[in-house]
């Protein structure tokens, strides 16, 4: 495994990947099943958009091989610009947008569309039947860029993705008292619109079950139920209600 290949592409640096190639580096080298091109843009955040747009021309004009998968990548990039597009500075948002639709005719991609935020005052809806697809399109809706949502819904909506992607994909290795904080305040939101006791008590029970895991609950099955009662909650209480206060997180 070509350790210079390696280093440059996970520091973005066009030059050093350059010379790595002039020094016999493969193009198409497996690095733990990705393909140098692939590997580049799986990693790439905005900060990273120009520099990762200079090493993908680097890469092409090396003949690095375009797949499906790589232009799945820039979908996901153009995806998370979209989401943050409103919270970044004007300077920088206008600098990784000029190399983001660089990388759109370099790829021949459609770009992504601007995100469509709930503008607080419309019913909330969802076109989607499954309950884990409604729950990313209320994502999308509902789910500012950082800090909490502007309403109850949006944020419990929040608090259910947060706690999942902790409890499911990061092992709980971030768990503490804000965790906490979140996973009890799930019930008292549900109390402050219209909820089924019997679903009202499904939720408490599954939130105790969390929080005496310390962290350590990994039942998927019943961290997507919690989601999905989230995400019928919202659906029964779709007139936007605002946040009343600041809550006891941070996250």
């Amino acid at each position: 495994m070509n350790e210079e290949l390696i280093t440059a592409i996970q520091h973005f640096d066009a030059k050093a990947l350059t010379e790595a190639l002039k020094n016999g580096a493969n193009v198409e080298e497996k690095i733990h099943g990705y393909s140098p091109l692939l590997l580049l843009l799986s990693q790439v955040q905005n900060v990273d958009i120009d520099r990762a747009r200079d090493c993908v021309k680097v890469l092409l004009e090396h003949n690095a091989r375009v797949d499906n998968a790589v232009l799945a990548q820039i979908v996901r990039i153009g995806q998370d610009f979209e989401f943050y597009r409103d919270d970044m500075e004007e300077s920088f948002r206008d600098e990784k947008e000029a190399a983001l639709k660089e990388l759109y005719s370099i790829f021949d991609v459609e770009p992504v569309p601007p995100r469509r935020q709930h503008d607080g005052k419309e019913l909330i809806t969802v076109k989607s039947k499954r309950w884990q697809t409604q729950h990313d399109e209320l994502w999308d809706l509902l789910v500012p860029g950082k800090g909490q949502a502007k309403s109850v819904q949006g944020e419990v909506i929040r608090l259910s993705g947060r706690i999942s992607y902790e409890l499911l994909d990061n092992g709980g290795i971030n768990w503490d008292d804000d965790f906490v904080a979140m996973v009890k305040a799930l019930p008292v939101y549900f109390r402050s619109g219209i909820v089924e006791q019997n679903d009202l008590n499904e939720a408490e029970e599954l939130c105790e079950k969390i929080i005496a895991s310390n962290g350590d609950f990994c039942d998927e099955a019943q961290v997507g139920r919690l989601s999905e009662l989230c995400v019928k909650w919202i659906l029964a209480n779709p007139e936007p209600m605002k946040l009343a206060r600041q809550a006891k997180y941070h996250r």
